[in-house]
């Protein structure tokens, strides 16, 4: 595993389809989270559409980022069709 600097973490860990979570810092390196919740608020609001929707959407998500993901099991339910090509766009909108 490669050691990284300080200044070489923040942009190493911008890149890849799951490195949008811890993405956001300042010029100093600092967490910046006002613009980490700009960033994934349209996430939180998607996912809070109804209970349970927190595990089919990450797997959603990786389908959007051609990582496609296995089915969610009983009682939960996979995004509907409309659903997925929603969070496609959204996805490809700020990647």
């Amino acid at each position: 595993m490669a050691q990284l600097s300080a200044e070489e973490l923040g942009p190493a860990l911008g890149r890849g389809p799951l490195s949008f979570p811890v993405t956001h810092f300042d010029n100093e390196l600092e967490f910046d989270e006002r613009a980490y919740r700009d960033h994934v608020g349209w996430l939180s609001e998607i996912r809070n559409c109804r209970p349970g929707y927190a595990v089919p959407i990450i797997k959603a998500g990786l389908t959007a980022v051609g990582r496609p993901s296995s089915r969610v099991r009983p009682p939960l339910t996979d995004l509907t069709e409309a659903e997925l090509a929603e969070l496609t766009t959204l996805v490809r909108t700020i990647a």
